[in-house]
């Protein structure tokens, strides 16, 4: 990892369920960054259904990076 940046920490801000799995809206509480991620099943870990897309005002890494916010 480079120094001075760190993971996301994706919290879930709503979510409903499709033919495909559970969607989940998902928000970066460091920086505010917001994407869909979708969990085709109960026991799976939910993957990137979306692309990142940034606060106005953040200074964020695309999701597949870490968030380069010193908070």
């Amino acid at each position: 990892m480079v120094r001075g940046m760190r993971e996301h920490a994706w919290i879930t801000e709503s979510a409903h369920t499709t033919l495909e799995g559970r969607l989940l809206y998902v928000r970066c509480a460091q920086c505010g960054t917001r994407r869909m991620d979708l969990q085709g099943h109960p026991e799976q870990p939910p993957s990137a259904a979306s692309r990142s897309v940034a606060s106005l005002g953040a200074a964020c890494a695309p999701a597949s990076k870490p968030c380069a916010l010193n908070h």
